[in-house]
């Protein structure tokens, strides 16, 4: 008996160990484990010709990936997940989870060769799927979709689904495989806080220009989307989950460890608004955010939002002055609630979603500034290809939705110009 609590005890302190370890710094998981990595996230009504009545939701993994130091694949260890909130909680009603086969290259072509690759794709609904053991039982089965008539997918191909319930009988699409970065932006000068922002427009290098990316792809019925009919949005997060491969873990929030099997899953990356990690979250918090469900969010890291350091770090080597809003309800409003009138869910929990309302008309002309440039269908309500979120990052930060602030109409940008003539039209758009 004694034995056994001592040896809770020694699991309990690697637990901690590991967890001190795992947060000190964003980039040393990431930096090894690129393909685990979530990068940017998508999710807007589809404006290709006739396909109104979809939302198209695109999650983007594997940062800096080049052809000619080979070709990308997911990690057939990890689990890659889609995640829809319906009623504003915070925790999924939806998520699409895609486990990948392991991958085989033409050993003739080790650079520049085909890869061939298959994936499955599971559906699970009304429950929390980041219980792992949960998720699935005998009153709520996984549906597991066959695209077409196969068991497997291949990468770089579009299949239609089924999913298979009674308010969803319009097929849904899906697409996996590479694509060209999507995230085109000038960051070097920030990393060090010495930014030039007053630039004129398509005055920079994209620094992203080479760059590929393991793109995952949905374009879903709205009638498939559980909407909530008083607010007709949901609120969208992108995850990674690895194999777990350790003896304790807690579920989600620190403190709360509890003995699980080898073949359990632990989070490791998300995303959800752009930039949210690499710019607001302090350092020593990085690991800890992608390690966190948005549910944790309104406890754990709204004060970096509603008290951005980044704004008076930028302001300080800079010839912009900061807001003195404090706390920073303009920004709360974007990031961690919806913005009233536009994007607000049913239950309003302060979390770190993408919240698009797909009754907003889609724009016939993109602005690339979306909201703020007039476009309601643009970020921040949603994210389409073409908006130019890192200017729009910008300028919400220096007060472009407070009202009378000195710099509401200045013009900012990093000096990449992006918009949506750079795109396709159709899905999957990138």
């Amino acid at each position: 008996m004694h034995m056994r609590i001592l040896t809770l005890i020694a699991l309990q302190l690697i637990f901690i160990i590991q967890c001190q370890a795992a947060n000190r710094v964003n980039s040393s998981w990431m930096a090894n484990h690129p393909q685990q990595a979530a990068l940017d996230l998508y999710a807007f009504t589809s404006y290709e010709t006739g396909r109104e009545d979809f939302v198209t939701i695109i999650a983007n993994f594997a940062p800096h990936q080049n052809d000619e130091l080979g070709q990308n694949i997911f990690d057939s260890s990890s689990l890659y997940e889609i995640n829809i909130d319906s009623d504003g909680d915070a925790v999924e009603d939806q998520t699409y989870r895609f486990r990948f086969g392991n991958s085989t290259i033409d050993e003739n072509k080790p650079f520049a060769g085909t890869i061939t690759s298959t994936y499955t794709l599971e559906f699970i609904r009304n429950k929390a799927a980041y219980d792992y053991g949960k998720a699935f039982n005998k009153n709520n089965k996984g549906i597991f979709l066959k695209p077409g008539s196969l068991k497997q997918a291949n990468l770089n191909e579009i299949y239609d689904l089924d999913l298979d319930f009674k308010k969803c009988q319009t097929l849904a699409k899906v697409f996996v495989g590479e694509k060209n970065d999507s995230f085109k932006a000038n960051l070097s000068d920030i990393y060090d806080y010495s930014a030039n922002l007053l630039v004129s427009e398509n005055s920079s290098t994209n620094e992203f220009e080479s760059s590929k990316v393991l793109t995952i792809a949905l374009e879903i019925p709205k009638e498939c989307l559980d909407l909530d009919e008083d607010t007709n949005t949901i609120g969208v997060f992108a995850t990674v989950n690895n194999s777990a491969r350790q003896l304790v873990k807690s579920k989600p929030e620190y403190g709360k460890n509890i003995l699980f099997s080898k073949t359990a899953f632990i989070q490791s990356s998300r995303i959800a608004n752009p930039m949210v990690n690499l710019l607001f979250v302090d350092f020593i918090d990085k690991d800890l955010f992608n390690a966190s469900r948005p549910s944790a969010d309104a406890k754990r890291f709204a004060t970096y939002i509603t008290n951005p350091a980044i704004v008076t770090l930028l302001a300080a080597n800079s010839s912009l002055t900061a807001p003195t809003l404090n706390p920073r309800t303009d920004l709360e409003e974007v990031y961690l609630t919806g913005i009233e009138s536009l994007n607000q869910l049913s239950k309003i929990k302060k979390a770190d979603l993408l919240r698009l309302n797909t009754s907003t008309p889609v724009s016939t002309t993109q602005n690339r500034l979306g909201l703020i440039g007039g476009d309601n269908a643009g970020y921040p309500n949603g994210r389409r290809p073409g908006d130019d979120v890192v200017d729009i990052t910008y300028r919400l930060l220096f007060g472009a939705r407070i009202p009378g602030s000195v710099l509401e109409d200045a013009s900012l940008n990093d000096g990449v110009l992006i918009d949506s003539t750079q795109f396709s039209s159709v899905f999957p758009y990138l």
